[in-house]
Formats: structure tokens, C-alpha cells, sequence
């Protein structure tokens, strides 16, 4: 039999040729493509489909025009349109779903970086704000109330550091715009000091609130007074409390008088008042200080020894005993106040008067920071007042005459702007 060639002619198009070189690439073992640049389109023949890991190297571009990836950043990615976080139909142009949230870079005041775009934000560990970047520098960003919330009223009202700070000086009403959440200062007035080896008169009582939360109305202030210095032969007079919206700060303690009877310094008022100090013939333990929980609590005087006479407790720590060594007959310091940044500054409050001196010339003791009066010497120089609106307590002294006035309370509440 003669042999016959037999040419068969299949004739495929030209489309069919690409889906089974398509099909020949997908359906074949391939373990990387090797290429400095793949174009992904939305028309045949593009590599479209699902891919479980697509990683780009340098950069990469979603989108068309302009969107290329040379004008991408290296290490960037650019998008065109809106992209979705946790959304298929984003309509924003960043819009995240779901019930989470976002987090900022997270930074000190020395780590902020410079020359970034305005609207630029992070949060600052320092001041524990989330700020923003001007195009010239960075600005914290101001509490919004979920009302239009204000306050009137006051001795005084300033904006410092992102705060209104309303400063009442003497008693008054705060009035209050809509809701919203304060900070409240309240101070004692100070106790006034012991005359004739007089002890120390203690400082206010101290209660701060960083959450108060008013509401429309109006709110009674009360700024306590000072006690009176003792005068024949009567102790100093405890401070006046201070009041505001059922937080109370005590007043604190009188110091003690030595009149025959060795007088000691009385205990401070409304359970945070600090305590008088003794008088210099009696060698107690001085005036209790009552502390009870609240911020300032306050400490005992120092027992007067001898003949000096103790210092007057302060918000922050206990009035000192009278130093009679070597026959020094020295009053004891005032106990230190506390500070707290309500004013727009660190200020301190609430210090302890201190103790007047013996005879033959003894010097008294020093005031406690936070306006706490200093003592006197043997005469009739009047001890040293409290600072007013510190409610630091009044110097006691040596002599016959008068024991120095405590310093008058303060109340401070302060929001965001």
C-alpha cells in the first residue's frame, strides 16, 4: 500500500489562541514571575483575578491618569479614589467601618516632627493630647462639649493652655451654659496664729476634682476666710471653710497660746483642715489634722517644747517641733503646702504658720511654701499673715502681741476650651 500525507488545517482565532495561553499560565506550576514592572488593566488580556499575596518591592499605583507608578514614592502607594477599611463602599476618601479605631503616631513634645503638611496629627505623651500641625507649628486641639458649654463669673477669667479659668477670690456664683465637665480647685482658708510663744496656725484644707460635671443653672461659691491671730491670751481662730457644688475644704486650726492654762493648737475643720501648732509651754503633739482621703489632708502641729513653739501643719506634710537645743528656744517651721496647676501654673497652697520664738530674742519659725506666715521673736511684732488666697496659716509670736491672720481660701474651676 503507497504511503498518503494527510495535512489536517485547524484553524483557531485569534481569541481563542489567548484564553489558552491563559489557561496554559494558570493552570501551570510558576513560582515567581520575574519583572521590574506589572501593569494589572480592566480589559482582556489583563492577569486579573484573586491573588493571595501580591507583594511590590518599591512602589505601587492604583489607578489611571497620573496614577502611575513612577509618580509614586519609593515605599509608597498611591490611590486614585476613595479607599475602604473594613467597608466595601467607602465614600470618603478614607473611610473606616466597623466599631474599633484609628491610632495615631504616638510621640513626645521632642519627637514632633517638622516641615509636614497643615492637618497633620499625633498624639502627645507630654501633655496627653492629640495636636495638630499649623504648616508652622503643632497646636493641641481644644476639648469640644457636646453642648455649647460656658461659664460666667468669678474675681477673674483668662484663657492659659487650652483652659478658661474661672478664679473666685472672694465667695460669688459660677454660672453655667449648657453641660459639661470641670476641674475644681477648693482651698481652706488658713488658721490664725497663737500669741506669747503662739504656735502656728494651719494651713486650709485642700480638695481638687478632675471631673466634675455641672449643668444649667447657677452654683453658690464660698471662698473661706482666714482665722484671726490670737490676742490676750487666746488661741488663733481656725480658717473659714470654702464650698463648692458639695466639695468642702476645712479650715485650718488656730495656734496655740500659752496662757496659763498651755493652750494647744486646735485641730483643722470639715475632716481635711491641717492642725494648729502648740504653744511654747505646752509639749503636746499639737492640733490634729484631719485628713480623710480627701487631697491636702492635713497633718498635727508640732508640739511645742521648752519655750519655742511648734509650726502649724500644712496640706502636705506635719508642722515642725520647736528646736530648743542648746537653749536656742527656735519656733518650729511651718508644714509645706501642696501645688497644683489650676491657675494656669504650678502654685502652691495651703502651708503651715510657723512657730513664734522663746524669750531672750529666739527667732520663730518659718512659714511653709504655700503661704504660710512666719513666726515671730519675743516682742510685739504681729506673726507673719498667710498669703492671701493660699489658705496658708498665720505666724504665731513670741511676745504679747497679736498671732498672724491666716490666709484666705480660693476656689478655681477651669474646663477646656
Amino acid at each position: 500500500m503507497s504511503e498518503r500525507e494527510i495535512t489536517i488545517h485547524v484553524k483557531v482565532s485569534r481569541r481563542m489562541f489567548m484564553w489558552g495561553a491563559a489557561a496554559l499560565l494558570m493552570f501551570c506550576s510558576v513560582n515567581e514571575v520575574v519583572s521590574e514592572s506589572l501593569t494589572m488593566t480592566t480589559y482582556y488580556p489583563a492577569p486579573s483575578g484573586v491573588y493571595k499575596r501580591l507583594t511590590a518591592t518599591d512602589r505601587a499605583a492604583i489607578g489611571g491618569g497620573a496614577y502611575t507608578t513612577s509618580a509614586a514614592p519609593p515605599g509608597g502607594l498611591i490611590v486614585s479614589g476613595n479607599v475602604g477599611i473594613g467597608t466595601i463602599t467607602p465614600v470618603a476618601t478614607l473611610d473606616v467601618g466597623g466599631v474599633g479605631a484609628i491610632k495615631f503616631p504616638v510621640g513626645t513634645s521632642a519627637e514632633r516632627p517638622l516641615n509636614l503638611p497643615k492637618g497633620s496629627f499625633r498624639y502627645n505623651t507630654n501633655i496627653d493630647k492629640m495636636e495638630f500641625y499649623n504648616g508652622t507649628k503643632w497646636k493641641t486641639i481644644s476639648y469640644i462639649s457636646d453642648s455649647d458649654f460656658s461659664c460666667t463669673g468669678g474675681n477673674t477669667v483668662m484663657d492659659i493652655g487650652g483652659y478658661r479659668i474661672h478664679t473666685f477670690t472672694t465667695s460669688g456664683v459660677l454660672t453655667v451654659n449648657g453641660s459639661g465637665i470641670v476641674d475644681v480647685l477648693v482651698v481652706g482658708g488658713g488658721g490664725g496664729g497663737g500669741m506669747y510663744i503662739g504656735g502656728g496656725g494651719g494651713g486650709g484644707g485642700i480638695v481638687v476634682s478632675n471631673s466634675a460635671s455641672l449643668t444649667a443653672g447657677t452654683y453658690g461659691v464660698t471662698v473661706g476666710a482666714g482665722g484671726t491671730g490670737g490676742i490676750a491670751y487666746i488661741q488663733g481662730s481656725r480658717g473659714s471653710d470654702s464650698i463648692f457644688n458639695g466639695l468642702t475644704a476645712g479650715g485650718g486650726g488656730g495656734g496655740g497660746t500659752t496662757n496659763g492654762a498651755n493652750s494647744p493648737g486646735t485641730s483643722g475643720r470639715a475632716n481635711n483642715g491641717s492642725g494648729g501648732g502648740d504653744s511654747g509651754y505646752n509639749a503636746g503633739s499639737g492640733g490634729a489634722g484631719n485628713g480623710s482621703g480627701h487631697a491636702g489632708g492635713g497633718r498635727g502641729g508640732g508640739g511645742g517644747i521648752a519655750t519655742g513653739a511648734g509650726g502649724g501643719g500644712g496640706a502636705g506634710g506635719a508642722g515642725s517641733t520647736a528646736d530648743s537645743s542648746g537653749g536656742t528656744y527656735l519656733g518650729g517651721a511651718g508644714g509645706p503646702g501642696m501645688a497644683y496647676p489650676y491657675a494656669g501654673s504650678m502654685v502652691t497652697y495651703g502651708g503651715g504658720g510657723g512657730g513664734g520664738g522663746g524669750p531672750y530674742g529666739a527667732a520663730g519659725g518659718s512659714g511653709g511654701a504655700g503661704g504660710g506666715g512666719h513666726g515671730e521673736k519675743d516682742g510685739v511684732t504681729p506673726g507673719g499673715a498667710g498669703t492671701v488666697n493660699t489658705g496658708g496659716g498665720g505666724g504665731g509670736i513670741g511676745g504679747s502681741g497679736c498671732g498672724g491672720a491666716g490666709g484666705s481660701g480660693i476656689v478655681i474651676i477651669r474646663y477646656q476650651l
